[in-house]
């Protein structure tokens, strides 16, 4: 059974993600907006997903640290005070920084202490490595994913990192799980390959076609890994339905995609500018709630190695 801390970690450790990822660029979008004033609707429009995900960020950040202190004092254990102010302090800087430049960073970095310093503060403990595994690949994911909202240099450079956090929790994933789990794992694994070698194929003049095919199988062999993790033993029924949310994200981010084809033109329609945006918003939460099923419904308790010979595996 999780804690209220437990629990607790990962609202806060998504949130706190969420909007770390948006401060910059929403800043950004705030300055553009600011010397194009006869653009600002459409500005708007194009960003429609990144300003949601700012202010649900600050939002969800502010209650759930409100949360922290409750959880505390039900605990009876010490407030955190320090990680209070800190991450406070980070929140507040939005609010008081007026947009300048040395604002954006200092609450940036304070955002990003408070995230690595949270498994501590709450004191954290993975009676299962497959859940800590789970939580790295919701972190990686949504550092990847990201880029779908936003295209700059510091996402895509946190887009790489997020991709090298998703690989090593992978294998910490498959350490708890049952056979047909590790095979679910297994699968993710051999996605990301794909993927990668997608994307080597795509630099390589006149190789578009079949680094399309690479995207393609990737695709198909990443929904059948979901689709193995909801029939996982070790997973819960509350967190088999996070795996089939994982899927729903997957087919609706291809629908993203092929909108993003049609991005110039599409925003001068108006509301199906906002609807691309309210899509793009759907599948980060998609994958943020989804993982955080998964993570909650993992059993404490490692399944034994002789029982996860022998487990069922679906055909």
């Amino acid at each position: 059974m999780k804690t209220d801390s437990f629990k607790l970690f990962v609202q806060l450790q998504g949130m706190l993600l969420l909007l770390a990822l948006s401060l910059i660029p929403f800043s950004d979008m705030m300055d553009s907006m600011a010397a194009s004033r006869g653009m600002r609707e459409m500005i708007m429009q194009q960003h429609y997903a990144l300003m949601c995900c700012f202010y649900v960020g600050i939002i969800a950040t502010l209650v759930n640290l409100y949360k922290v202190w409750a959880v505390s004092k039900k605990e009876n254990r010490e407030i955190p005070v320090k990680y209070l102010i800190v991450a406070g302090l980070g929140v507040l800087l939005l609010f008081v920084g007026g947009g300048a430049l040395w604002a954006q960073i200092i609450s940036e970095v304070l955002l990003l202490l408070a995230f690595v310093s949270t498994e501590k503060t709450l004191c954290i403990e993975w009676k299962n490595p497959s859940a800590k595994g789970a939580f790295l690949l919701l972190t990686g994911m949504l550092m990847h994913t990201f880029t779908m909202i936003d295209d700059s240099i510091v996402i895509k450079i946190a887009a790489f990192v997020g991709f090298i956090i998703y690989w090593l929790g992978i294998e910490k994933l498959k350490s708890g799980l049952d056979t047909t789990g590790q095979k679910g794992a297994s699968y993710l694994k051999k996605s990301i390959v794909l993927n990668v070698i997608g994307l080597i194929l795509d630099m390589i003049p006149l190789m578009g076609v079949v680094a399309n095919i690479f995207y393609i199988i990737s695709f198909i062999v990443n929904f059948m890994g979901y689709g193995k993790l909801s029939h996982s033993e070790m997973i819960d029924p509350k967190g088999q339905v996070g795996a089939s949310r994982l899927k729903t994200a997957m087919i609706l981010s291809v629908i993203v995609s092929l909108f993003g084809f049609a991005e110039d033109w599409l925003f001068l329609l108006g509301p199906v500018g906002i609807l691309l945006g309210m899509m793009q918003l759907c599948v980060i939460l998609l994958i943020y709630f989804g993982w955080r099923r998964i993570i909650l419904g993992i059993k404490d308790t490692e399944i034994p190695q002789e029982e996860r010979a022998t487990a069922y595996v679906p055909e």
